[in-house]
């Protein structure tokens, strides 16, 4: 999905997920000149947090 999908479907701002992808912390493919997070990646990254607390 594209980075601005992700951040509606995460309810997060797309300088939040460009600054963690610059970080390395979310994980993207490069498809032609887009730049694309697998949902499953997104969701994986979200879900850590979810680990952290317990």
């Amino acid at each position: 999905m594209s980075i601005v999908d992700a951040a509606d479907a995460s309810s997060v701002s797309r300088s939040f997920l460009y600054l963690k992808i610059k970080d390395g912390t979310l994980p993207t493919i490069k498809v032609g000149g887009r730049r694309l997070i697998l949902r499953t990646d997104l969701e994986s990254y979200f879900e850590s947090f979810r680990k952290e607390a317990a």
